[in-house]
């Protein structure tokens, strides 16, 4: 009765690894929120951090923000955010921001302004118990 049991225990905790085995190994993520504060819709959003090309957004409507997670750095980075605005042929670019590497998780805040500019901000991420 005693290894029925045993084996039992050692299997619900098998199953439970494999079902949960994404989460409990998720690697800890920065994020970069991107804000349109500019009045008017954006096209072709595209984010690098320090190096690393992630995903472009085909549009981001005016008020609208996008959230995009990226890996802890292993090195210190910039951000490169270029976008176009629609019925226009110029694309904008902004260059800035810092992220260091290390453990602590940040959240950065860019806002696009109306005038081309870029307002960033970064505060640091609460840590999530597990």
């Amino acid at each position: 009765m005693r290894r029925l049991l045993g084996f039992l225990i050692i299997l619900a905790i098998a199953w439970y690894g494999w079902k949960h085995y994404g989460g409990l190994r998720a690697a800890p993520a920065n994020e970069v929120v991107i804000e349109n504060a500019t009045g008017h819709s954006l096209g072709r959003v595209r984010l690098s951090v320090g190096g690393d090309e992630y995903p472009a957004h085909d549009s981001l409507s005016d008020g609208e923000s996008i959230t995009q997670p990226f890996p802890l750095a292993s090195r210190d980075g910039s951000f490169r955010l270029r976008w176009t605005t629609p019925g226009h042929d110029i694309e904008s670019e902004w260059n800035g921001g810092q992220v260091t590497s290390g453990p602590v998780r940040m959240r950065h805040h860019l806002q696009v302004m109306s005038d081309g500019g870029v307002v960033w901000t970064a505060q640091e991420m609460a840590a999530t118990a597990k």
